[in-house]
This record gives C-alpha cells, structure tokens and sequence, in this order.
C-alpha cells in the first residue's frame, strides 16, 4: 500500500485531527505507506509537526451550531456552496493522488453528506481506492445514531460503498458499533481495533514532592464554565497550595473574565497557556486532571495513567458522558456533568489525590494507532469483485 487519503471533517475544535495524525504517523512509520494525505477541515490544520510523508489538504472550515446545522466559519457561504468547494477538493485530490485506500473518520457521508457524490463517482473509478470508515467508541446514544444514519443514508453508503470498519475501542467496553449491531447488519469486516492512544511512559514516583494537576477544555470552545470552577478552587480553597496546576484554556475559547482573575493568582502555584501542540508531553508529566472526556484527552489518560475528574458535556450529545460512566468502572476516572461541576467536587479530587501515591492498574487494549495501521494494510490487500488487489 503506497497512498492513504485520510478524511477528517473536523468541523470545530482538534480531536479527530490529532486522531488521524496519530494514524498517519502510525502508518508510515511502520512502512505500512508511504505518502498520507489528510484533508480536514480543522482550523488549526498546521498547528501540529508532520512527519516526513504526511501531508495536509486543508478544507473550508464550518462550525456546527447548537441545532445541528453547520455553517462556514469564516468566508460566508451557505452550507450549499461550501460543501461544494470541500466536495471539490476532496474528489481532487482522489483523482490526482490516486490513493490505495481511503479512511474517512468518523462520519459515513461525509459533512452534512458531502461525501456522497465523492463515494458515488469512487465507484465508477477503473481502480479504485478501498474505503474504509473509522469509527469512534461511541458517537451518541445508539439509537439516536441508528435513527440518524437511518434518514441521513449513512446505512445505505456503507453497505454500498464501504471495504471495512475499524473502530476506535476496546470491546470490553461497549461500544457504538456494539450496540448497533454492525457486525451482523454489515457485510464488511468490523474490527475494535483498541483505543487510539500514546505510547505508554514511565511512570514517574508521587512520593516527596507537589502534585502537578492539569485543566484541560480540548479546544475550548464550550469549556469557559470549568475553567471558571477551576478558578474559583484555586482562589478560594487551602488545597490549591499544595498542587501544582497547569491551565490549558484551548485555542478556540471564547473571550471570558478568566484574564481578570490572574492577578489574583499572583502568588499561586499556577500556569496558564492558551495553546500547546505539546498535550500528551503535558499529559504524561500531570500526576492528575481535570478534563472534559473527548476521546483524545481520554485515551491518553489511560495511556499515562492519569486520575481525572472527568466534566463531560451531555448536550447536544451524550457522547462523552457514556464514555466517561462506562470507563469509570474500569479506570480511576471520576465523571461530574458539566452543569452540576462545582467547587467541592474539585476539593474532594484534589484530596484523594494528596492522599494517593500509586498509580492504578487497569487493563486495556490501547495499541489502537499500530493496530489501525495493519488493519488497513489487510483491506488495501483484499481484492474487488475477484480482480488482484
């Protein structure tokens, strides 16, 4: 396999960018192919270092409103209009790098669908790409999802277009594709393929001297309220002494009365940066967190065995809440919705954390980046309607 086209239609914030990344690094790195391509929509497209034969296509960016619809971000097109210049883009890049195969991430059709006539017009090449759908641990409530790729042709598209799915889980811990029944109601290959994770470091020795607790919001976008919260522990409770903490706002948080606040701080054990390409080097020096629970901030977690209070958002999807709920039984996660987050609930994380000097033990399959880069190596290798892959 000599080309992968990976499509990422990262509408706001760096998750499913830093994902794919982490794929693509995985892939060339193993010599599993040569040259990847991503194309995304990710505002930050360039915000992060590229290996040697990875490169970005960047797309229009959009930005997903609250009632489900999207609309550009910054150059003022109907969703009509600029679903057309990604599609165009998109399909370009298909004609003229000719890729072996195909990873669309996360979403079936695309972008409000904008992969439907790309997937349609990849049928009727000579030779053409295999494609395969890259799918998280969980998406929504399963039987929102079932409803909406129901209405939407996300079934249709992938039991007529699709060579694979490779999901982004553990099956220990059920899944999205689970509970949809994929691998029964698909007549391709579904594989967990185990979380999409950093390597695992040493871990380092709590004992002797302060903890250092990291806030995370991912992007930033919705996460001013548990910065706030964050805030108002630190100026007001005795324990924020004892800790070290590191801020991490997010590149696209929105204006707040977070910078009044930081002469406040004066004093304190704190640091506050806006933008880090650097987060699992964050992560992995962190002996605790204080995070939302997107994928990403969640499987290095894991990976780095760090505690966390894990402050999902459940609206406009659950996603992050059944994540945070189903992996607490499992690891030293603790999941406060963002709504009821308060001041004692950081108090009594911060806590337990002073009063805890081993790191937990928990098993699970989080080899996902080298494990995707094999699976796909399997789909490119399968040949089509009988003829030599």
């Amino acid at each position: 396999m000599d080309r992968v086209l990976i499509y990422s239609h990262d509408t706001f914030g760096l998750g499913h960018l830093r994902r794919c990344l982490k794929i693509a690094t995985a892939l060339v790195a193993s010599a599993s192919a040569s040259h990847v391509i991503i194309a995304t929509g990710s505002a930050r497209a360039r915000s992060f270092p590229l290996p040697d034969g990875i490169d970005i296509v960047a797309l229009p960016a959009a930005i997903k409103s609250s009632d489900g619809t999207y609309n550009s971000l910054t150059l003022g097109l109907d969703l009509d209009d600029l679903s057309m210049i990604r599609r165009g883009l998109v399909l370009s890049v298909i004609r003229t790098f000719k890729p072996d195969l195909f990873l669309v991430d996360h979403a079936p059709i695309g972008m409000a669908g904008e992969l439907i006539p790309v997937l349609e017009e990849i049928a009727h090449l000579d030779r053409r790409p295999r494609i395969v759908l890259g799918m998280r641990d969980i998406v929504d409530d399963s039987s929102k999802v079932d409803a909406d790729w129901t209405s939407k042709g996300d079934w249709h598209e992938l039991n007529n277009h699709y060579d694979g799915v490779i999901v982004y889980g553990d099956p220990v811990v059920k899944t999205s594709a689970i509970e949809l029944g994929m691998a029964a109601r698909l007549e391709i290959p579904v594989e967990h393929i185990g979380y999409v994770a950093p390597p695992p470091v040493e871990l380092r020795p709590r004992r002797g001297r302060r903890p250092t607790v990291l806030v995370t919001v991912g992007g930033g976008g919705d996460g001013l309220p548990i910065l706030e919260t964050y805030v108002e522990f630190l100026l007001n409770s005795p324990l924020a002494r004892a800790i070290r903490s590191v801020l991490v706002t997010g590149p696209f948080a929105p204006a707040s009365p977070l910078g009044r606040t930081i002469d406040q701080m004066a004093g304190l054990p704190v640091e506050i940066v806006s933008f880090s390409d650097r987060m699992e080097a964050l992560l992995a020096t962190a002996d605790g967190a204080v995070a939302m629970a997107g994928y990403n901030t969640v499987a290095e977690l894991l990976s780095y065995h760090v505690p966390a209070l894990l402050v999902p958002r459940v609206k406009p999807r659950v996603e992050q809440w059944l994540r945070a709920t189903r992996l607490a039984a499992l690891a030293p996660l603790h999941p406060v919705a963002a709504e009821d987050l308060t001041v004692g609930h950081v108090e009594d994380f911060v806590a337990r954390l002073l009063h805890t000097t081993e790191h937990a033990g928990y098993q699970l399959d989080l080899d996902g980046a080298r494990a995707a880069s094999q699976a796909l190596v399997r789909v490119a290798s399968r040949s089509l309607a009988g003829a030599p892959a």
